[in-house]
């Protein structure tokens, strides 16, 4: 494999170049020329102006491309030029599948471009995904193709426009794309393409809740309209400006685990947030800031990654927040891996990543893609091992240049935002209120007068209990209406819950707590963050526990926080599922416990567990079973049997049915 990369100004300058190249360009030696161009000159006829004198020199060329917001050209950083990158391989191939997108249409495309990636019977060793998120929703589409191609390594990037947040291209040939998506596959036997991304944006507000959104549209945050974070934390002015000004603070959202970032590209005349990716109703996040000794630890871990894999040629795709944030020194990332192979790429509206089960849109990282033919040793593509003390020395960042735009400069954004936090930390250092609803329902301040709250009626707790359930979920007025007065007339029962909803929001006031009801369109819902719950952290323990791999101490502090039947006594109807959804994983969590209690031989403690098990389940098959198995392990045999004849009894005069046959066959034996 070999890498061609030009900056150009002209048409006459790629004339040189070719000519000068024409050996390596025309030779029999290589069988495919894969060519991208980037460029920030953002009209189609240029694009077919390079791509026309490329097909004339190399008429077997197949040519892909993207207008962008900065240009990489042999590891440098460059604006306003065109970068051409020419990859030769000797033994690949690739096929480009390039469809225009009409809105609305973003995951059929996904699913189409899919089945035609699926036809490909060779061996595919990664796929470029290039389209114009200013004009179509790219997250749609990945959410298409991801569920045709599982297991397949995506990568790639949004084209972008110089010009603020408008029409972006791409181009496939001499076909010029302002509305749709492209997807170049890789393949060959002897091809191994290994991509990685980072960060390095950290959250510095407190967390707050999106309202009202509608596609990749934000309308409200924590109730009020959602330009007012920007307002606010920033003083960034509502004008023309707002994207160039926004770009370095994102919105940082935790999503299975990993850290997404998204980036607003527009604000309208009603205050409402425009994204290139999804954006979900209900989703939490906090405003981010690029952190430069993040981003050079995780900079150097992934320079390090990409040497030991030892590449031919390295493609990297990069968010324009990047270059926003670090101006200048933004080469700090990309000159390094120059260090270890010829590098090329651009600055993107959003970045394309996906490996194993998870196909992304990403905003704010580097997506840094390694090719190989040839490869001479063992090296594994998908563990590459970093030797820090062998690792490239990546420039100091004590001489940090923050883009400047005429407006703001980054770091008088981030000197405000962070002065707008340190007040809010300030405004929200009461303590939170505690509420029980596993084994009762209570909600206590300490430092309240009265420790306990006293609501004024059983259907202003039941409320409070009901926005509780839905754990800062907005739930519409007539939701509400339908789970506490279903029998009431519409009119009347809303004049109620109004009534109800004062005298919650009043109470809450006098224990300390404002602001804590949200409002949106009809719709309500509790801040979260002013509250510690049992049930939240019962369920959260019980999310990230593995339960046969969890210490007795990890599953010890959760059964504890198990008290008993979710609200208690209550019995509200619209709590049965959770109620028994709880009971079940309490119960699963409980016979794990009883078992590694016994494995490490303590038989009582697994005993006294599984005996509460069956004092609460009289007709629980698997904790009886447990406990016949731990009485026979242990020697008490005639134990063992006067449990299983209880067992017996009960279940023939409570439901007429005989122990199941797995009990009855450990049990034959002793009989």
């Amino acid at each position: 494999m070999k890498q061609k990369i030009y900056q150009l100004d002209n048409i006459n300058e790629l004339k040189e170049e070719l000519k000068k190249d024409a050996a390596d360009l025309q030779s029999d030696e290589f069988e495919t020329v894969f060519i991208q161009i980037f460029s920030s000159v953002n009209e189609g006829e240029w694009f077919k102006i390079i791509s026309n004198e490329l097909l004339k020199k190399i008429p077997t060329a197949v040519i892909v491309g993207a207008s962008s917001v900065g240009e990489i050209c042999n590891g440098k950083t460059i604006r306003g030029k065109t970068v051409v990158s020419i990859t030769l391989f000797e033994s690949s191939h690739v096929k480009v599948i390039s469809h225009k997108c009409i809105s609305g249409e973003e995951r059929e495309l996904g699913h189409l471009i899919g089945q035609q990636i699926n036809s490909i019977e060779d061996d595919i060793a990664g796929i470029m995904l290039l389209a114009t998120p200013l004009s179509i929703d790219t997250s749609e589409l990945v959410k298409g193709l991801a569920k045709r191609n599982e297991c397949l390594n995506f990568f790639g990037g949004g084209a972008g426009n110089y010009e603020a947040a408008r029409n972006s291209l791409i181009i496939h040939d001499l076909e010029v794309i302002k509305q749709g998506a492209l997807a170049v596959i890789f393949y060959g036997p002897k091809l191994q393409i290994k991509a990685m991304t980072y960060l390095g944006w950290k959250a510095v507000s407190k967390e707050m809740r999106i309202t009202e959104s509608e596609g990749m549209i934000v309308k409200t945050i924590d109730g009020k309209e959602a330009f007012m974070v920007y307002d606010k934390y920033l003083n960034i002015p509502r004008n023309e400006q707002f994207f160039l000004n926004a770009i370095g603070f994102t919105f940082l959202f935790n999503r299975g685990g990993e850290m997404v970032s998204r980036v607003p590209i527009a604000v309208d005349e009603h205050g409402a947030l425009t994204f290139i990716a999804d954006m979900y109703e209900g989703e939490t996040f906090s405003l981010g800031y690029g952190d430069p000794a993040t981003i050079l630890k995780n900079a150097e871990e992934v320079h390090g990654k990409m040497k030991n894999f030892n590449p031919d040629s390295i493609y990297l795709y990069s968010c324009s927040s990047r270059h926003t944030l670090m101006g200048g020194a933004v080469e700090i990332e990309t000159i390094p891996f120059q260090e270890i192979a010829p590098t090329s790429g651009f600055y993107t509206y959003g970045e394309y990543f996906g490996s194993e089960k998870n196909l992304n849109v990403l905003n704010s990282t580097m997506v840094a893609v390694g090719l190989r033919e040839n490869a001479q040793d063992d090296t594994d593509i998908n563990e590459g091992k970093y030797d820090s003390a062998n690792s490239i020395i990546i420039p100091t960042f004590s001489q940090l240049d923050l883009l400047n735009h005429k407006d703001y400069t980054g770091a008088s954004k981030l000197a405000h935002l962070i002065e707008k936090a340190k007040e809010e930390i300030v405004q929200n250092s009461s303590p939170k209120l505690f509420v029980q609803c596993l084994g009762g329902f209570t909600c206590s301040s300490d430092d309240a007068q009265n420790k306990y709250i006293r609501w004024r009626t059983s259907k202003v707790e039941e409320l409070f209990g009901f926005l509780i359930h839905h754990e800062g979920n907005l739930v519409s007025r007539e939701q509400i209406i339908e789970a506490l007065w279903p029998d009431w007339e519409f009119n009347k029962a809303a004049k109620i819950f109004h009534t109800t909803s004062y005298y919650m929001r009043k109470e809450l006031e006098i224990h300390g707590q404002k602001d804590i009801l949200i409002k949106s369109q009809g719709k309500y819902a509790l801040n979260m963050q002013h509250f510690n719950c049992d049930k939240l952290e019962f369920i959260n323990l019980i999310k990230k526990m593995d339960l046969e791999k969890t210490s007795i101490e990890t599953l010890e502090k959760a059964s504890c926080l198990y008290k008993g039947p979710y609200f208690g006594l209550s019995c509200y109807e619209w709590a049965s599922a959770q109620q028994t959804w709880l009971e079940n994983k309490y119960l699963k969590l409980s016979l794990t416990l009883a078992k590694q209690y016994g494995e490490i031989g303590d038989i009582n403690k697994s005993a006294e567990i599984l005996n509460s098990i069956i004092l609460e389940n009289p007709l629980s098959d698997e904790a009886y079973k447990a406990l016949i198995v731990l009485l026979i392990n242990s020697g008490y045999v005639a134990e063992a049997v006067r449990c299983y004849k209880k067992y017996e009894v009960i279940l023939s005069q409570e439901i007429g049915i005989n122990p199941s046959v797995e009990i009855k066959s450990l049990m034959r034996p002793f009989l």
